[in-house]
């Protein structure tokens, strides 16, 4: 089995292993945007009662 020489004195492909992290985190984004994103509806009031029972002003 050969032995690989270092390359430019580097015995590991770091380039490599950052840049396959990197891509991680963009697939995980996109992913994650995808599955969260705002629904194109209207958004709408809600009324939340205070303690005494009427609606909460803004």
């Amino acid at each position: 089995m050969p032995t690989q020489e270092p390359i430019n004195g580097q015995t590991f492909n770091w380039a490599g292993m950052w840049g396959f992290g990197a891509g991680m985190i963009v697939v995980i984004t996109l992913i994650f945007m995808l599955m969260f994103k705002e629904s194109d509806g209207d958004i709408k009031e809600i009324d939340v009662p205070q303690d005494n029972g009427k609606p909460a002003t803004a």
